[in-house]
């Protein structure tokens, strides 16, 4: 069948699911409740978990969301809570894929976890800048699984200690990349334009699982690693191509 699209929310979780199953859907949907029942049960009583800025570790025995979280927040040198739109959207993918489809993509509260098989997808990025805009990436079967996550100072609800207007990062999975890219942006601030973005650049690619990285800042854009194809799109999110 084509591909559909499916939005589901509950409270922050707020899910976008593109497939060519729909029982693949329901299984995403699904898991990412029980992701956040578990996540939302060990906070309550660990919540200095949830308000840290730093590492965090954890037992063994913890629920794994929690331990993917910590892990991420531990290879980027971020709090765990930086991954956790990411590491759902990754979980939800693996549960959803367990039904065979050729197209599955997860996207949940901007960080997004692709896996096609038969055709490519494209993800708009929206900077927030009104002079650069209109552009996204083509992201093809080789090039997945694939986590695409992202940060900003002006764009979104999560908490950034950076002044980047949008930093994107492309790794293994989804929840490297939203702790990567929030990394990325706590380190873009200052006057010398060109250097800040090298800088950040530089410490992106030294994050392992990381394969590319583009940081905009100040009207300014750059890249390094591996990039999917550029392409120019009308809009942010993500579509067929």
């Amino acid at each position: 069948m084509p591909p559909i699209r499916i939005r589901r929310r509950f409270r922050e979780t707020r899910l976008s699911i593109v497939t060519d199953r729909p029982d693949a859907a329901e299984r995403c949907w699904i898991e990412a409740l029980k992701q956040r029942v578990k996540l939302e049960s060990y906070l309550r009583i660990n919540p200095s978990f949830a308000s840290s800025l730093d590492p965090v570790e954890v037992e063994p025995q913890t629920p794994e969301v929690v331990r993917r979280m910590a892990s991420t927040g531990f290879l980027a040198g971020v709090g765990p809570m930086a991954s956790v739109a990411g590491v759902i959207a990754d979980m939800a993918l693996e549960e959803g894929l367990k039904t065979g489809p050729g197209i599955l993509v997860v996207e949940n509260g901007g960080e997004v976890a692709v896996s096609t098989l038969v055709e490519p997808v494209d993800v708009g990025v929206y900077t927030g800048v009104e002079e650069i805009r209109g552009f996204g990436f083509r992201i093809k079967p080789q090039d997945t699984p694939l986590g695409i996550g992202s940060s900003s100072s002006k764009l979104g609800a999560g908490i950034s200690l950076g002044e980047a207007d949008l930093v994107t990062v492309f790794a293994e999975n989804a929840g490297l990349a939203d702790a990567a890219a929030t990394a990325v942006c706590n380190m873009v601030k200052g006057e010398d334009i060109q250097e800040t973005v090298r800088r950040a650049l530089d410490k992106a690619l030294k994050i392992d699982g990381v394969l590319g990285c583009i940081v905009v800042y100040r009207g300014f854009i750059g890249f390094r690693g591996w990039i999917p194809e550029v392409i120019k799109t009308p809009r942010e999110g993500f579509r067929l191509g």
